[in-house]
């Protein structure tokens, strides 16, 4: 299967492989890429979290969630913004599309919450006064080898008229 929107699934166990600084580049266009609500781009930021000093006190934060994946995406946005969580999810998903097309695992993690109540990590990771975690993506190259479901079409109700 070629196509990375079906390619990608959710990976919670991730090798200790380095992903490469290319590879990250091109996961930060594509977060580049992301739309964003009322064109308000100065809303949303990202920290890419791969050094072992910040990946642990991530770790730490949100209890593991991170899968010890080697890089945490943190996405995040401003505390004010009532659209934020929903142009981070969508930047998420930009993130996660690019990372399968790479042949990189990723997963969705919604402990951003755990993050943000922990402000001395936040800062010390870079996100900036006034915003809030909405999203970390756990990306790394799979432990195992990934395996989509071919046909999803049965997974949501569809309606046309």
């Amino acid at each position: 299967m070629s196509d990375p929107v079906l390619k990608r699934v959710s990976v919670r166990k991730f090798s200790h492989e380095a992903v490469s600084e290319a590879d990250i580049e091109k996961l930060i266009k594509a977060f580049h890429a992301s739309p964003a609500a009322m064109g308000k781009f100065e809303n949303m930021q990202a920290v890419v979290v791969q050094k072992p000093k910040y990946l642990d006190e991530v770790e730490n934060a949100i209890h593991g969630h991170g899968h010890n994946a080697p890089v945490l995406f943190v996405i995040a946005t401003k505390k004010d913004d009532p659209m934020g969580e929903r142009n981070a999810s969508v930047a998420a998903q930009n993130v996660m599309i690019e990372a399968a097309s790479l042949d990189l695992g990723s997963t969705y993690t919604i402990s951003s919450m755990e993050l943000n109540k922990n402000p001395e990590v936040m800062s010390h990771i870079g996100i900036d006064h006034g915003f809030e975690a909405s999203v970390i993506i756990a990306i790394g190259h799979p432990e195992e080898e990934l395996k989509a479901e071919t046909d999803r079409s049965g997974r949501y109700k569809v309606t046309r008229r």
